[in-house]
């Protein structure tokens, strides 16, 4: 982590594995369909990292043929780039 960027060399040695991540010191706390393009699908992942309570951001693809890659035409195994994220509430539910 430098700053508000959080680079992730290996996603995989990091505990990605696609969809899923087997990592202690982060969690995933959103997974969202965002847009798609030509033949892919763009989601974006929020992950948090417990310790600090910091939250960051990055943008994935699922294409009909390829399946997970980190972005359109990058595949699975490519460093990625994560920005931090301030979450705020967008929806109050109350159950009576």
């Amino acid at each position: 982590m430098t700053d508000s960027v959080l680079t992730i060399p290996d996603p995989e040695a990091f505990g990605f594995d696609m969809g899923d991540l087997d990592n202690p010191d982060f969690a995933i706390v959103a997974d969202e369909y965002l847009r798609d393009r030509r033949s892919y699908n763009i989601r974006r992942f929020v992950i948090q990292h417990r310790e600090t309570g910091r939250f960051f951001a990055t943008e994935y693809s699922t294409h009909e043929d390829e399946g997970f890659e980190w972005g359109p035409g990058m595949g699975r195994n490519t460093s990625t780039t994560w920005r931090e994220v301030y979450p705020h509430q967008v929806t109050t539910t109350i159950y009576k």
